[in-house]
Protein backbone atom coordinates (compact mmCIF):
# COMPACT_ATOMS: atom_id res chain seq x y z
CA UNK A 1 0.00 0.00 0.00
CA UNK A 2 1.50 3.59 -0.94
CA UNK A 3 1.82 5.90 2.07
CA UNK A 4 -0.41 8.69 0.99
CA UNK A 5 1.56 11.15 2.86
CA UNK A 6 4.86 10.58 1.92
CA UNK A 7 3.61 10.59 -2.19
CA UNK A 8 1.90 14.21 -1.03
CA UNK A 9 5.28 15.51 0.11
CA UNK A 10 6.93 14.13 -3.02
CA UNK A 11 3.80 15.62 -5.02
CA UNK A 12 4.19 19.20 -3.61
CA UNK A 13 7.74 18.99 -3.02
CA UNK A 14 7.48 20.65 -6.86
CA UNK A 15 5.64 23.97 -5.44
CA UNK A 16 8.58 24.27 -2.42
CA UNK A 17 8.83 28.28 -2.74
CA UNK A 18 12.36 27.83 -1.25
CA UNK A 19 13.85 26.11 -4.00
CA UNK A 20 11.97 24.40 -6.81
CA UNK A 21 9.20 26.80 -7.47
CA UNK A 22 10.97 29.51 -8.51
CA UNK A 23 12.97 27.49 -10.63
CA UNK A 24 10.46 26.09 -12.47
CA UNK A 25 7.62 29.07 -11.80
CA UNK A 26 7.19 30.94 -15.02
CA UNK A 27 8.35 28.58 -17.22
CA UNK A 28 6.08 25.92 -16.08
CA UNK A 29 7.28 22.57 -18.02
CA UNK A 30 9.21 19.61 -16.69
CA UNK A 31 10.25 16.42 -17.71
CA UNK A 32 10.52 12.86 -15.02
CA UNK A 33 14.19 13.33 -15.50
CA UNK A 34 14.22 16.94 -14.82
CA UNK A 35 12.16 16.25 -10.75
CA UNK A 36 14.67 13.70 -10.65
CA UNK A 37 17.68 15.64 -10.95
CA UNK A 38 15.99 18.41 -8.49
CA UNK A 39 13.74 16.22 -5.25
CA UNK A 40 13.29 12.63 -6.64
CA UNK A 41 16.59 11.29 -6.90
CA UNK A 42 15.40 9.30 -3.74
CA UNK A 43 12.66 7.59 -4.93
CA UNK A 44 12.74 4.65 -7.37
CA UNK A 45 11.40 4.62 -11.06
CA UNK A 46 8.01 3.40 -10.35
CA UNK A 47 7.79 5.38 -7.58
CA UNK A 48 8.30 8.22 -9.44
CA UNK A 49 5.72 6.85 -12.34
CA UNK A 50 3.12 6.91 -9.22
CA UNK A 51 3.35 10.22 -8.22
CA UNK A 52 3.67 11.46 -12.14
CA UNK A 53 0.26 9.67 -11.93
CA UNK A 54 -1.01 10.94 -8.85
CA UNK A 55 -0.13 14.70 -10.12
CA UNK A 56 -2.21 14.25 -13.28
CA UNK A 57 -5.39 12.83 -11.82
CA UNK A 58 -5.53 15.69 -9.55
CA UNK A 59 -4.80 17.80 -12.40
CA UNK A 60 -1.73 19.28 -11.31
CA UNK A 61 -0.28 18.92 -14.19
CA UNK A 62 -0.89 17.04 -17.67
CA UNK A 63 1.57 15.26 -20.72
CA UNK A 64 2.02 18.18 -23.60
CA UNK A 65 4.49 16.45 -25.76
CA UNK A 66 6.34 12.91 -26.37
CA UNK A 67 9.58 12.90 -25.54
CA UNK A 68 12.34 11.20 -27.88
CA UNK A 69 13.30 8.54 -24.97
CA UNK A 70 9.51 7.51 -24.81
CA UNK A 71 8.86 9.52 -21.87
CA UNK A 72 6.75 13.11 -21.79
CA UNK A 73 7.16 16.65 -21.23
CA UNK A 74 4.62 17.88 -18.46
CA UNK A 75 3.13 21.49 -17.53
CA UNK A 76 1.63 22.12 -14.09
CA UNK A 77 -0.67 24.99 -14.92
CA UNK A 78 0.14 26.97 -11.66
CA UNK A 79 3.81 27.10 -12.89
CA UNK A 80 3.05 28.50 -16.34
CA UNK A 81 4.11 32.11 -16.95
CA UNK A 82 1.78 34.73 -16.45
CA UNK A 83 0.23 36.89 -19.87
CA UNK A 84 2.60 38.26 -21.45
CA UNK A 85 3.06 41.44 -24.07
CA UNK A 86 4.09 38.47 -26.59
CA UNK A 87 0.38 37.47 -26.57
CA UNK A 88 -1.04 40.34 -26.49
CA UNK A 89 0.39 41.43 -29.72
CA UNK A 90 0.46 37.85 -31.14
CA UNK A 91 -3.15 37.71 -30.38
CA UNK A 92 -4.00 41.43 -30.23
CA UNK A 93 -5.36 40.98 -33.93
CA UNK A 94 -8.20 39.20 -32.36
CA UNK A 95 -9.15 42.30 -30.39
CA UNK A 96 -9.26 43.71 -34.04
CA UNK A 97 -12.67 42.24 -34.44
CA UNK A 98 -15.34 41.77 -32.12
CA UNK A 99 -15.98 38.53 -30.79
CA UNK A 100 -18.85 36.44 -32.55
CA UNK A 101 -20.28 34.99 -28.94
CA UNK A 102 -18.88 35.48 -25.05
CA UNK A 103 -19.50 34.13 -21.95
CA UNK A 104 -18.15 34.57 -18.23
CA UNK A 105 -18.27 32.29 -15.40
CA UNK A 106 -18.60 34.09 -12.01
CA UNK A 107 -17.34 32.26 -9.46
CA UNK A 108 -17.94 34.01 -5.76
CA UNK A 109 -14.83 32.33 -4.91
CA UNK A 110 -12.77 31.48 -7.23
CA UNK A 111 -10.04 28.45 -6.20
CA UNK A 112 -6.98 27.57 -8.04
CA UNK A 113 -8.00 24.67 -7.84
CA UNK A 114 -10.69 25.29 -10.39
CA UNK A 115 -8.66 26.87 -12.56
CA UNK A 116 -5.67 24.41 -12.41
CA UNK A 117 -7.82 21.90 -12.93
CA UNK A 118 -10.19 22.97 -16.00
CA UNK A 119 -7.01 24.03 -17.95
CA UNK A 120 -5.18 20.15 -17.00
CA UNK A 121 -8.69 18.78 -18.36
CA UNK A 122 -8.26 20.94 -21.66
CA UNK A 123 -4.47 19.74 -21.56
CA UNK A 124 -5.04 16.24 -21.40
CA UNK A 125 -7.07 16.16 -24.13
CA UNK A 126 -5.29 19.30 -26.94
CA UNK A 127 -1.64 18.46 -25.41
CA UNK A 128 0.91 20.92 -27.15
CA UNK A 129 -1.55 22.24 -29.88
CA UNK A 130 -3.16 25.40 -27.58
CA UNK A 131 -0.99 28.44 -26.66
CA UNK A 132 -0.87 28.14 -22.61
CA UNK A 133 -0.11 30.80 -20.07
CA UNK A 134 -1.20 31.00 -16.24
CA UNK A 135 -4.61 29.57 -15.73
CA UNK A 136 -5.68 30.58 -19.65
CA UNK A 137 -5.24 29.33 -23.00
CA UNK A 138 -6.14 30.31 -26.85
CA UNK A 139 -6.74 27.61 -29.55
CA UNK A 140 -8.73 26.74 -32.93
CA UNK A 141 -10.99 23.82 -32.79
CA UNK A 142 -11.70 22.18 -36.14
CA UNK A 143 -14.78 21.47 -36.48
CA UNK A 144 -17.16 24.52 -34.88
CA UNK A 145 -14.23 26.32 -37.41
CA UNK A 146 -13.66 28.70 -34.35
CA UNK A 147 -10.45 30.01 -32.19
CA UNK A 148 -11.10 31.01 -28.45
CA UNK A 149 -9.48 32.88 -25.95
CA UNK A 150 -9.88 31.76 -22.32
CA UNK A 151 -8.98 34.10 -19.96
CA UNK A 152 -9.34 33.83 -15.95
CA UNK A 153 -8.71 36.67 -13.28
CA UNK A 154 -10.09 37.63 -9.87
CA UNK A 155 -12.06 40.80 -8.63
CA UNK A 156 -8.78 41.31 -6.60
CA UNK A 157 -5.94 41.27 -8.93
CA UNK A 158 -3.36 41.86 -6.23
CA UNK A 159 -4.13 39.05 -3.72
CA UNK A 160 -5.68 36.84 -6.15
CA UNK A 161 -8.13 35.64 -3.84
CA UNK A 162 -11.99 35.44 -3.85
CA UNK A 163 -14.64 36.24 -6.53
CA UNK A 164 -13.33 35.80 -9.88
CA UNK A 165 -13.66 35.20 -13.74
CA UNK A 166 -13.53 33.05 -16.43
CA UNK A 167 -14.14 34.78 -19.55
CA UNK A 168 -14.79 33.27 -23.13
CA UNK A 169 -14.11 35.20 -26.06
CA UNK A 170 -14.48 33.25 -29.43
CA UNK A 171 -14.41 34.21 -33.38
CA UNK A 172 -15.36 31.96 -35.84
CA UNK A 173 -18.38 30.18 -37.74
CA UNK A 174 -19.78 28.54 -35.28
CA UNK A 175 -18.26 30.10 -32.26
CA UNK A 176 -21.09 29.79 -29.59
CA UNK A 177 -21.13 26.30 -30.10
CA UNK A 178 -17.18 25.99 -29.15
CA UNK A 179 -18.22 28.11 -25.70
CA UNK A 180 -21.35 26.06 -24.65
CA UNK A 181 -19.06 22.68 -24.73
CA UNK A 182 -16.37 24.30 -22.70
CA UNK A 183 -18.64 25.63 -20.33
CA UNK A 184 -20.23 22.01 -19.82
CA UNK A 185 -16.90 20.73 -19.49
CA UNK A 186 -16.21 23.54 -16.90
CA UNK A 187 -19.41 23.02 -14.74
CA UNK A 188 -18.69 19.22 -14.97
CA UNK A 189 -15.55 20.16 -12.63
CA UNK A 190 -16.02 18.19 -8.94
CA UNK A 191 -14.40 21.40 -7.38
CA UNK A 192 -16.05 24.02 -5.19
CA UNK A 193 -19.35 25.74 -6.11
CA UNK A 194 -21.45 25.93 -9.86
CA UNK A 195 -20.61 29.24 -11.66
CA UNK A 196 -23.07 31.88 -11.99
CA UNK A 197 -22.75 31.41 -16.30
CA UNK A 198 -23.46 34.83 -18.23
CA UNK A 199 -23.85 33.51 -22.26
CA UNK A 200 -23.76 36.67 -24.57
CA UNK A 201 -24.50 35.42 -28.43
CA UNK A 202 -24.35 38.14 -30.71
CA UNK A 203 -27.11 39.47 -33.55
CA UNK A 204 -26.75 37.06 -36.70
CA UNK A 205 -25.32 33.90 -34.61
CA UNK A 206 -27.24 31.18 -33.84
CA UNK A 207 -27.55 29.74 -30.51
CA UNK A 208 -25.62 26.70 -29.75
CA UNK A 209 -27.64 23.35 -30.59
CA UNK A 210 -25.65 21.00 -28.22
CA UNK A 211 -27.55 19.38 -25.58
CA UNK A 212 -26.35 19.52 -21.59
CA UNK A 213 -23.75 17.45 -21.09
CA UNK A 214 -24.66 14.11 -19.38
CA UNK A 215 -23.15 13.20 -16.06
CA UNK A 216 -20.09 11.68 -16.35
CA UNK A 217 -18.88 13.06 -19.45
CA UNK A 218 -16.38 15.88 -21.24
CA UNK A 219 -17.88 17.71 -23.88
CA UNK A 220 -14.34 18.03 -25.00
CA UNK A 221 -14.14 14.58 -25.91
CA UNK A 222 -15.88 16.17 -28.89
CA UNK A 223 -13.12 18.53 -29.62
CA UNK A 224 -10.80 18.72 -32.71
CA UNK A 225 -7.95 21.41 -31.62
CA UNK A 226 -5.47 20.54 -34.28
CA UNK A 227 -1.73 21.66 -33.68
CA UNK A 228 -0.94 23.54 -36.87
CA UNK A 229 -4.59 25.36 -37.44
CA UNK A 230 -4.62 27.19 -40.85
CA UNK A 231 -5.71 30.78 -39.86
CA UNK A 232 -6.95 33.33 -42.76
CA UNK A 233 -4.98 36.70 -42.62
CA UNK A 234 -7.16 39.71 -43.21
CA UNK A 235 -4.17 41.75 -43.79
CA UNK A 236 -0.39 41.31 -45.08
CA UNK A 237 1.05 38.95 -42.29
CA UNK A 238 3.70 40.17 -39.92
CA UNK A 239 7.08 38.74 -40.89
CA UNK A 240 9.55 38.70 -37.83
CA UNK A 241 13.32 38.56 -38.25
CA UNK A 242 15.20 36.13 -36.23
CA UNK A 243 19.39 36.35 -36.47
CA UNK A 244 22.25 36.53 -34.42
CA UNK A 245 23.55 40.28 -33.70
CA UNK A 246 26.46 41.29 -35.88
CA UNK A 247 29.30 43.40 -35.05
CA UNK A 248 32.88 44.91 -36.65
CA UNK A 249 34.96 42.22 -35.31
CA UNK A 250 35.54 40.32 -38.05
CA UNK A 251 33.84 40.25 -41.65
CA UNK A 252 31.27 37.62 -41.06
CA UNK A 253 30.02 39.41 -38.42
CA UNK A 254 29.68 42.60 -40.77
CA UNK A 255 27.51 40.34 -43.40
CA UNK A 256 25.21 39.25 -40.77
CA UNK A 257 24.25 42.58 -39.75
CA UNK A 258 24.23 44.21 -43.37
CA UNK A 259 21.96 41.37 -44.32
CA UNK A 260 19.67 41.86 -41.71
CA UNK A 261 19.63 45.77 -42.69
CA UNK A 262 19.41 45.42 -46.26
CA UNK A 263 16.63 42.95 -45.96
CA UNK A 264 14.55 44.91 -43.82
CA UNK A 265 15.05 48.30 -45.72
CA UNK A 266 13.81 46.08 -49.18
CA UNK A 267 10.69 44.23 -48.07
CA UNK A 268 9.79 47.87 -45.87
CA UNK A 269 9.62 49.48 -49.36
CA UNK A 270 7.51 46.66 -50.25
CA UNK A 271 5.25 47.38 -47.69
CA UNK A 272 5.85 44.06 -45.66
CA UNK A 273 4.89 44.18 -41.99
CA UNK A 274 8.69 43.71 -40.88
CA UNK A 275 8.84 43.03 -36.89
CA UNK A 276 12.13 42.55 -35.72
CA UNK A 277 14.13 43.81 -32.59
CA UNK A 278 15.08 47.22 -33.36
CA UNK A 279 11.30 48.59 -34.04
CA UNK A 280 9.58 45.91 -31.45
CA UNK A 281 11.80 46.15 -28.43
CA UNK A 282 11.85 49.81 -26.59
CA UNK A 283 14.54 50.80 -23.50
CA UNK A 284 13.03 48.59 -20.49
CA UNK A 285 11.15 45.98 -22.32
CA UNK A 286 12.04 42.27 -21.94
CA UNK A 287 13.90 40.71 -24.45
CA UNK A 288 12.24 37.52 -23.28
CA UNK A 289 9.36 38.82 -24.42
CA UNK A 290 10.11 39.45 -27.73
CA UNK A 291 12.01 36.06 -28.21
CA UNK A 292 8.63 34.24 -26.84
CA UNK A 293 6.54 36.66 -30.13
CA UNK A 294 8.79 35.20 -32.70
CA UNK A 295 8.54 31.39 -31.14
CA UNK A 296 4.63 32.10 -31.57
CA UNK A 297 4.75 33.08 -34.87
CA UNK A 298 4.16 32.30 -38.09
CA UNK A 299 6.19 34.03 -40.33
CA UNK A 300 9.86 34.19 -39.37
CA UNK A 301 12.71 34.86 -41.73
CA UNK A 302 15.66 33.03 -39.86
CA UNK A 303 19.44 34.44 -40.87
CA UNK A 304 21.02 31.49 -40.20
CA UNK A 305 25.01 31.65 -39.54
CA UNK A 306 27.70 29.57 -36.76
CA UNK A 307 26.98 32.48 -34.38
CA UNK A 308 23.29 31.84 -34.46
CA UNK A 309 23.51 27.90 -34.10
CA UNK A 310 25.42 28.32 -31.38
CA UNK A 311 23.81 31.35 -29.61
CA UNK A 312 21.30 31.00 -26.87
CA UNK A 313 19.66 33.04 -27.40
CA UNK A 314 18.50 32.44 -30.60
CA UNK A 315 17.99 28.66 -30.20
CA UNK A 316 15.07 29.63 -27.84
CA UNK A 317 13.89 31.59 -30.98
CA UNK A 318 14.18 28.62 -33.75
CA UNK A 319 13.39 25.60 -30.69
CA UNK A 320 10.35 27.84 -29.79
CA UNK A 321 9.27 27.66 -33.50
CA UNK A 322 10.03 24.17 -33.95
CA UNK A 323 7.53 23.22 -30.71
CA UNK A 324 4.89 25.31 -31.93
CA UNK A 325 5.20 22.99 -34.92
CA UNK A 326 5.35 20.10 -32.40
CA UNK A 327 8.19 18.81 -34.26
CA UNK A 328 6.32 17.83 -37.47
CA UNK A 329 8.81 18.95 -40.72
CA UNK A 330 5.85 20.90 -43.17
CA UNK A 331 5.15 22.82 -40.50
CA UNK A 332 8.06 24.13 -39.03
CA UNK A 333 9.23 25.12 -42.59
CA UNK A 334 6.06 26.67 -43.31
CA UNK A 335 6.48 29.06 -40.13
CA UNK A 336 9.82 29.84 -41.49
CA UNK A 337 12.26 31.30 -44.14
CA UNK A 338 15.45 30.52 -43.93
CA UNK A 339 18.75 32.24 -45.31
CA UNK A 340 21.83 30.37 -44.48
CA UNK A 341 25.08 32.57 -44.40
CA UNK A 342 28.74 30.87 -45.68
CA UNK A 343 29.89 29.56 -42.16
CA UNK A 344 26.59 27.65 -41.06
CA UNK A 345 27.95 24.84 -41.99
CA UNK A 346 25.54 21.80 -41.81
CA UNK A 347 24.89 19.93 -45.47
CA UNK A 348 25.85 16.73 -44.11
CA UNK A 349 24.84 14.42 -40.74
CA UNK A 350 28.69 14.72 -39.64
CA UNK A 351 27.87 18.69 -39.46
CA UNK A 352 24.51 18.44 -37.71
CA UNK A 353 26.09 15.93 -35.30
CA UNK A 354 29.04 18.69 -34.48
CA UNK A 355 26.17 21.30 -33.33
CA UNK A 356 24.36 18.54 -31.48
CA UNK A 357 27.37 17.92 -29.20
CA UNK A 358 28.00 21.17 -28.68
CA UNK A 359 24.70 21.88 -26.73
CA UNK A 360 25.00 18.68 -25.07
CA UNK A 361 28.71 19.72 -23.62
CA UNK A 362 27.34 22.82 -22.37
CA UNK A 363 23.96 20.85 -20.60
CA UNK A 364 25.98 18.41 -19.31
CA UNK A 365 28.52 21.39 -17.83
CA UNK A 366 25.56 23.14 -16.02
CA UNK A 367 24.00 19.70 -14.82
CA UNK A 368 27.56 19.08 -13.11
CA UNK A 369 26.95 22.69 -11.16
CA UNK A 370 22.86 22.22 -11.02
CA UNK A 371 22.70 23.22 -7.31
CA UNK A 372 23.97 26.76 -7.93
CA UNK A 373 22.20 27.77 -10.70
CA UNK A 374 20.43 30.80 -11.04
CA UNK A 375 16.41 31.15 -12.14
CA UNK A 376 17.31 32.01 -15.36
CA UNK A 377 19.70 29.85 -16.03
CA UNK A 378 18.07 26.79 -14.80
CA UNK A 379 15.58 27.33 -17.53
CA UNK A 380 18.37 28.11 -19.99
CA UNK A 381 19.71 24.32 -18.82
CA UNK A 382 16.54 22.47 -19.72
CA UNK A 383 16.41 24.16 -23.28
CA UNK A 384 19.43 22.74 -23.93
CA UNK A 385 18.70 19.45 -23.03
CA UNK A 386 16.18 19.71 -25.63
CA UNK A 387 18.49 21.34 -28.18
CA UNK A 388 21.20 18.56 -28.59
CA UNK A 389 18.21 16.48 -29.08
CA UNK A 390 16.75 18.41 -31.21
CA UNK A 391 18.98 20.08 -33.47
CA UNK A 392 19.64 17.03 -35.84
CA UNK A 393 16.33 17.35 -36.93
CA UNK A 394 15.97 20.93 -37.28
CA UNK A 395 19.13 21.35 -39.12
CA UNK A 396 18.20 18.48 -41.30
CA UNK A 397 14.63 19.84 -42.13
CA UNK A 398 16.21 23.18 -43.23
CA UNK A 399 19.16 21.45 -45.48
CA UNK A 400 15.77 19.84 -47.45
CA UNK A 401 14.76 22.79 -48.51
CA UNK A 402 16.09 24.63 -51.55
CA UNK A 403 17.25 28.59 -49.87
CA UNK A 404 19.57 31.39 -50.44
CA UNK A 405 22.79 30.04 -49.44
CA UNK A 406 26.31 32.56 -48.54
CA UNK A 407 25.94 36.79 -48.95
CA UNK A 408 26.36 36.86 -52.44
CA UNK A 409 23.20 34.96 -53.09
CA UNK A 410 21.11 36.07 -50.58
CA UNK A 411 20.96 39.65 -51.85
CA UNK A 412 21.56 38.83 -54.90
CA UNK A 413 19.08 41.06 -57.73
CA UNK A 414 17.90 42.68 -54.53
CA UNK A 415 16.87 39.48 -52.37
CA UNK A 416 14.70 38.46 -55.50
CA UNK A 417 14.67 34.59 -54.32
CA UNK A 418 14.13 35.59 -50.76
CA UNK A 419 10.68 38.10 -52.00
CA UNK A 420 9.71 35.24 -54.00
CA UNK A 421 9.28 32.86 -51.32
CA UNK A 422 7.59 35.54 -48.91
CA UNK A 423 5.12 36.12 -51.96
CA UNK A 424 3.99 33.20 -51.45
CA UNK A 425 2.85 33.96 -47.64
CA UNK A 426 0.86 36.81 -49.13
Amino acid sequence: MLDQNWALEAIYSIFDRKKISPLLRGYGRFSREDLVGLIWSGYTLEEQKIFLGMMESCGICFKVRELQNGEWEYIAPELLPEWSGAQDQLLGRLREDSPTAEAEAHYAFLHEGVLRGYLSKIGQHAHDAPVYWKYGCWFYEQTTRSQVLIESRWEDTESEFGAGTIRFRAWGVRASDLIEQLLQALESLPIGQPPEIKRIHYAGVGVSSYAPVESGASRLDNLKIPAHPELTNKSTPKIFVSYAWGDDSSDDARKRGEVVERLCETLRKEDWNIIRDKNAVRSGDLISDFMKLIGLADHVIVVLSDKYLRSPYCMIELHSIYQRSVGDKEDFLRRIIPLMLADAKFGTPEDRVEYARHWETRYLKLKSNLDYLAVDDFRLYQNMKKWYVDVGDMLAYVNDVLVPCGFDNIVKDDFAALRQMLQRRR
